[in-house]
């Protein structure tokens, strides 16, 4: 994570829907940033470490995640703005909703989503393009990883000078008639989602398997690590990890050739 400054009135609009569910806490707010474009805000009572709650907001996966302790320890609450609220465990397991923190965290869950969506709201940004030989390379990446689908991709770049790139795979129905059975063929479709910053220079590929949301990231000394939207430096999911590492590797070099011209 990278840590960054946050302005007098992000702060204390921050503090004020702390102090709504945590009355008379002067947290203390800590900001850093998750990979790319996503954030983190610690809100910490240096008196008692039963009251810190972070916020951390996926403004592209439209998500946002709570994460404190209940009676029962450590719990995480993912919030979608269709008002839908999963609740899990500190293992990343589901779990009812907890009756001692429940109502607070689902609170503070739909009262950060709007309030961080527009002030993370960036500009989408489309002056530039890659060659042909390019676009045929960066789908040739993914098609090594997951030789049973045909990929096409689009991408984009903001107003922070950040590449996105949007990959969505279709399985090919021919090539997957008389093969050992995989996993991954049984999927009709594999998505997934690349950011690359030049400076400083990282990586990121979020994509989703069965019910779990995984993020990988990656950086100029090559240092591989994955995440769960709740959970971090987690083991790489053994169905896709290895496949969607080998993207990142191969697709580091090239995007930092081309922001380099």
């Amino acid at each position: 994570m990278m840590n960054f400054e946050l302005n007098s009135d992000f702060e204390a609009a921050t503090a004020k829907i702390a102090n709504a569910v945590f009355p008379n806490i002067q947290f203390q707010i800590i900001a850093q940033e998750i990979g790319i474009g996503n954030l983190s805000i610690t809100c910490k009572n240096p008196r008692y470490f039963g009251d810190n709650f972070r916020i951390k907001f996926y403004p592209k996966l439209k998500t946002l995640i709570v994460s404190g302790y209940s009676h029962e320890g450590m719990v995480h609450l993912t919030y979608t703005p269709d008002n839908n609220y999963e609740w899990r465990n500190g293992s990343g397991l589901k779990i009812s909703k907890p009756s001692s923190v429940g109502d607070k965290f689902e609170y503070l869950a739909r009262t950060f989503y709007p309030f961080l969506q527009e002030f993370y709201l960036v500009e989408v940004l489309t002056d530039f393009s890659f060659s042909f030989e390019l676009e045929t390379a960066l789908a040739l990446i993914a098609a090594q990883s997951f030789p049973h689908y045909n990929f096409n991709f689009r991408y984009w770049q903001n107003q922070n000078k950040e590449v996105c790139l949007h990959f969505q795979g279709n399985r090919n129905i021919e090539q997957t008639l008389n093969i050992i059975p995989d996993p991954l063929c049984q999927k009709e479709s594999i998505l997934f989602d690349v950011d690359f910053r030049s400076q400083p220079k990282l990586l990121t590929i979020n994509t989703r398997w069965n019910d779990d949301q995984y993020l990988l990231f990656y950086d100029s000394v090559g240092y591989l690590s994955w995440n769960t939207l709740q959970l971090e430096n987690i083991h790489p999911p053994s169905v896709l990890g290895r496949r969607i590492e080998n993207i990142a590797v191969k697709l580091y070099p090239i995007l930092e050739e081309f922001f380099a011209e």
